[in-house]
């Protein structure tokens, strides 16, 4: 890492992010067991492509405070980054994935009202140096969404204006990228209906994606459905007949029946959340966030549970997934941690007797802050059905905008 930092020129705002962000990915990425080569093709991808994109690095105003350029919709305090530890299945290493806002310095005026110009100049580079990534799919979803002129619909008074994002795979191969676009309608029901109206009118070599229409009977012809809140989409950057739609909803409920009947839709759809794989479910979260049942003390625009339905077009039904805010429903991060490393105990992905390579990465990337003390350094736990068990991901932010000296407390902003 140090290696690459001081041997390559940056610009100034892109060694400042360097410095914050670049130690936390090197030490995610030795901890969940990458090898030295596998660290350095990723760090150095990282220092070519990313940084530099993230746009003005935050200074101190006078009352000591420090101040997003732009109010990204990443992270709770508009830091424009986010990154996850995944554990798959048992017997695979876990994978460290990041997600970032490109942030342009004419985001918010009236060149880039919604952020989008410096993102399109890093897929821009991406497409001339990364072959293996297609942008098929996103081309076709971007062109639909860009926000029609009059429409008094349009998005500009939510209470944030970001609108495109990117997902990065660190595999042990090679770099994987997904997009993520919010569309263009503030009202969240005409958002999905125009989305689904995108989605349905889709169709390249015979790539159709029928399931779609199964999540859009749910979500407007039943009760629960109508309760979610659509927040945007998520695509694969590759060959379009692999490519996954993921729809992300939000719910204000958090009670075990509301996410049975979501992530079944309604019963309609058993498996593959069977009736085991729900009762695991629980009992992570009463390990990892045990307020989760306490929606009426959390009022957080963040608070409740997000849902991705992962829509494919070889898959007959889609293939739900469930994230859980433990910055706002978890006891502290140590707690949060603990918990996720007893349920994996349970589940046989960590010996009993050893040390969690996951606790011991988060006292190395938070050396200034005590877990036992601190609540939003972790932000989310997805959670997916494998095999009669449970993946796993755990997300942590960087907290671009927070002092290290300072209690978190997440304000909900996104």
């Amino acid at each position: 890492m140090h290696i690459i930092g001081n041997g390559l020129a940056l610009p100034t705002h892109a060694q400042q992010w360097w410095k914050q962000t670049a130690p936390m990915l090197g030490h995610m990425l030795q901890g969940a067991g990458y090898d030295v080569h596998q660290q350095y093709r990723i760090l150095l991808f990282f220092w070519r492509y990313i940084v530099i994109h993230l746009g003005p690095y935050p200074e101190e105003s006078q009352n000591k405070t420090l101040t997003p350029f732009w109010q990204s919709f990443m992270t709770d305090d508009n830091s424009p980054m986010e990154l996850s530890w995944a554990w798959d299945s048992i017997n695979s290493l876990p994978e460290i994935r990041f997600s970032i806002e490109a942030i342009g310095y004419e985001a918010g005026k009236a060149e880039d009202p919604h952020n989008q110009m410096e993102t399109m100049k890093l897929i821009s580079e991406l497409k001339a140096t990364q072959p293996h990534l297609v942008w098929e799919l996103f081309e076709y979803f971007h062109t639909a969404f860009q926000p029609p002129l009059g429409n008094r619909n349009v998005n500009q008074e939510f209470p944030h204006r970001s609108s495109l994002g990117l997902g990065i795979k660190c595999s042990r191969g090679s770099i994987r990228v997904g997009a993520y676009l919010t569309p263009p309608l503030s009202d969240s029901a005409a958002g999905w209906n125009f989305t689904y109206g995108v989605i349905s009118k889709f169709k390249r070599d015979g790539v159709l994606f029928p399931t779609a229409k199964q999540l859009h009977n749910f979500l407007t012809q039943t009760e629960r459905g109508r309760e979610l809140c659509f927040v945007g989409l998520g695509i694969d950057c590759v060959q379009t007949n692999k490519s996954r739609l993921k729809i992300y909803l939000r719910s204000q409920h958090t009670s075990t029946e509301s996410m049975r009947e979501v992530l079944t839709l309604n019963g309609t759809m058993p498996e593959p959340w069977t009736d085991s794989v729900l009762q695991k479910l629980y009992t992570l979260l009463d390990m990892v966030a045990p307020g989760y049942k306490e929606i009426q003390l959390c009022n957080a625009q963040t608070a409740g549970v997000l849902y991705n339905f992962d829509i494919h077009s070889g898959r007959k039904e889609p293939y739900p997934r469930i994230y859980i805010p433990v910055k706002h429903y978890g006891i502290n991060d140590l707690s949060i941690a603990q918990g996720l490393e007893r349920f994996q105990t349970m589940e046989g992905r960590i010996e009993e007797e050893r040390s969690s390579p996951y606790l011991e990465m988060l006292r190395q990337v938070y050396p200034k802050r005590k877990l036992e003390d601190n609540k939003g350094l972790q932000t989310f736990i997805a959670i997916s059905p494998k095999g009669g068990s449970l993946a796993i991901a755990a997300y942590v932010s960087p907290h671009a905008y927070t002092r290290p000296g300072a209690g978190l407390q997440p304000n909900g902003s996104i």
